[in-house]
């Protein structure tokens, strides 16, 4: 499985792994280079995992919600939540200084990701729906 998501996912990930490695490096440079570099680093493994794994976690997420309703929370809430506390707990391990700051690009592009991804799916499941109930 691992092997399908990154053959299908690898090149986002690299995208956004090294955007976001950018803005680590040059927002978290007044700390210091070596501080810096381990921040961009820190910042391109995460951004790269996510991209890849996540693509996965969202689609469970959603597929596990009985409503409407609970596959939104699901998708949006859980993802955002989740992808917080492991940005968040991986940055502070590794020492990076302007953790916020580090992060927001990536949270407010997983946010804006999520909430695409849950109306896409939901008129997926509905254009299915209709044609089973159509066939």
């Amino acid at each position: 499985m691992l092997r399908k998501l990154l053959k299908k996912h690898y090149k986002i990930g690299l995208i956004g792994g090294t955007l976001y490695a950018s803005w680590a490096l040059w927002h978290n440079w007044p700390a210091g280079p070596s501080l810096a570099l381990v921040a961009a680093a820190t910042q391109f493994a995460l951004s790269f995992s996510l991209a890849v794994t996540f693509s996965a976690y969202i689609q469970w997420l959603f597929d596990i919600g009985s409503s409407a309703l609970s596959k939104f929370l699901n998708v949006v809430v859980g993802t955002n939540l989740t992808a917080l506390g492991l940005l968040v707990g991986v940055h502070k391990i590794m020492g990076t200084a302007a953790i916020l700051v580090t992060i927001a690009p990536n949270m407010v592009m997983a946010l804006l990701g999520s909430v695409a991804f849950y109306f896409q799916a939901q008129r997926a499941t509905r254009e299915l729906e209709n044609q089973t109930q159509d066939g």
